[in-house]
């Protein structure tokens, strides 16, 4: 399904430093699941806000806690 840029929104300088996503971007993003976002979400477990039923997530948020959030898999013998 294509994502639109209608839920993303650039700050009015036009500078991409920060950018707010909806849950089909993150999904996209993350390589994932909508039903595996909104459970992160319901878990708490993803940094997001909420704006009244609509969820958004900054993408820098986003990616931060993608990095910390590796686990190291276990090496069998």
């Amino acid at each position: 399904m294509p994502v639109s840029d209608a839920a993303t929104v650039v700050p009015s300088d036009g500078t991409r430093d920060d950018v707010v996503l909806a849950v089909p971007h993150v999904a996209t993003l993350l390589g994932v699941g909508r039903n595996t976002i909104y459970a992160l979400v319901a878990r708490n477990a993803i940094p997001h806000r909420r704006l009244g039923k609509a969820i958004r997530f900054s993408r820098n948020a986003v990616m931060s806690w993608l990095s910390t959030s590796w686990q190291v898999a276990k090496e069998g013998p």
